[in-house]
């Protein structure tokens, strides 16, 4: 194969070549066979490639049919987690580190599933990316430890049998609180109390988060078996509601009445994203302040394109029953009087004087008339 022997500008070709070459061949001739060979030999490539190449072969694989394939999803995924190299200690001053476990994600999010399991990565970011998170430096005027902390709340809902579950949530739960705002203590005068800046952004992935991965262990918060952390957990969370009240009032303030073309501009269109990520935020505390919490939440993450409300049956008028002239009811005294038929099946009855009765008994004969790092 080409792309295993050569390097440089013959590779890149050849896998360019290779990958727009799939997608105009003939559903036909891309058998199973086939697919299942090209997930095999890009196994190989995968092991060694650039960041653009990486990109391309996940490209042309997610559009195979074996991609939407439980076992092809999963090889899918299989073959990136080993690509991310996640058996390797995070290093958070390397951006092509940070740079590489986002990509990776990224591209496999659409195969996770309750068959396909995160549990690799939601494991390998909390307990090697947390310790550094706050630490993890911009790259050309990107966030990039609030987009690992967004990948890590779209992974968590099937983030299944996490091999290190309780290290896993103890790190979320530590994480979490240092976003979490502290309640004032009694006797503080809340005239000179500091506003206390709240990342909403950062709290609403955590806190989803914490929420998934809770829900596998409950007792983790429970009052009977950690009196102390439940009682943290619960003031904080009340604090954060009352503050989160506030932020809500004023964006429904803020965009109350505004016509359409309005709306479209940037900055309301900020407020009504921080609108969705506060009322989420409202979501998930409430289902922690049930006792015992409850996990019944789901909603859209605030940076994810809300769906598009169904279209409500609209009812097809039905036409108006019309009668052609002729048909049209007529007077007793225009309706016509029946008529024997001629010809030879009458002429036994010509001039006899008695109607006729087509057979016997009355009756006619006739019936009824579904990358390289």
């Amino acid at each position: 194969m080409q792309i295993l022997s050569d390097e440089g500008i013959i590779r890149e070709r050849a896998i360019t070549f290779l990958c727009n070459k799939i997608k105009l061949l003939d559903a036909e001739l891309v058998t199973k066979e086939v697919e299942e060979y090209l997930l095999s030999e890009c196994k190989k490539v995968l092991q060694d490639v650039t960041a653009d190449e990486f990109v391309l072969l996940l490209t042309m694989l997610s559009s195979l049919k074996i991609a939407k394939l439980v076992h092809g999803q999963q090889a899918i995924v299989d073959m990136v987690a080993d690509q991310a190299d996640l058996d390797k200690p995070f290093v958070y001053t390397e951006i092509d580190n940070t740079l590489r476990i986002l990509q990776s994600v990224k591209h496999i999010l659409p195969h996770f599933s309750v068959y396909v399991s995160s549990a690799r990565f939601v494991q390998y970011i909390c307990l090697n990316i947390f310790p550094y998170i706050e630490k993890i430096p911009k790259h050309e005027n990107s966030d990039l430890s609030l987009e690992l902390l967004k990948v890590l709340a779209e992974m968590a809902p099937n983030a299944i049998n996490v091999e290190k579950l309780t290290e896993v949530i103890e790190i979320t739960y530590t994480t979490l609180l240092n976003y979490l705002p502290i309640s004032p203590q009694d006797g503080v005068d809340q005239n000179q109390e500091e506003e206390t800046s709240i990342l909403f952004t950062h709290v609403e992935c955590l806190l989803f988060t914490f929420h998934q991965l809770v829900k596998h262990q409950d007792s983790f918060i429970s009052a009977e078996k950690h009196p102390e952390r439940h009682k943290d957990i619960k003031l904080r969370l009340q604090y954060l509601a009352l503050k989160n009240q506030v932020y809500i009032k004023k964006l429904n303030e803020a965009l109350r009445n505004l016509k359409e073309a309005e709306r479209q501009k940037e900055e309301n269109k900020l407020k009504a994203v921080a609108l969705r990520t506060t009322t989420n935020i409202n979501m998930v505390v409430k289902d922690l302040f049930h006792n015992p919490p409850t996990y019944k939440v789901n909603f859209t993450l605030s940076w994810k394109e809300p769906p598009k409300e169904p279209l409500k049956n609209i009812t097809k008028r039905p036409s108006p029953i019309t009668f052609e002239r002729e048909t049209k009811f007529q007077k007793k005294d225009e309706r016509r009087i029946y008529q024997p038929p001629g010809g030879k099946y009458s002429t036994k009855f010509q001039g006899s004087g008695m109607p006729y009765r087509g057979g016997r008994g009355g009756r006619g004969r006739g019936g009824r008339g579904s990358w390289r790092y």
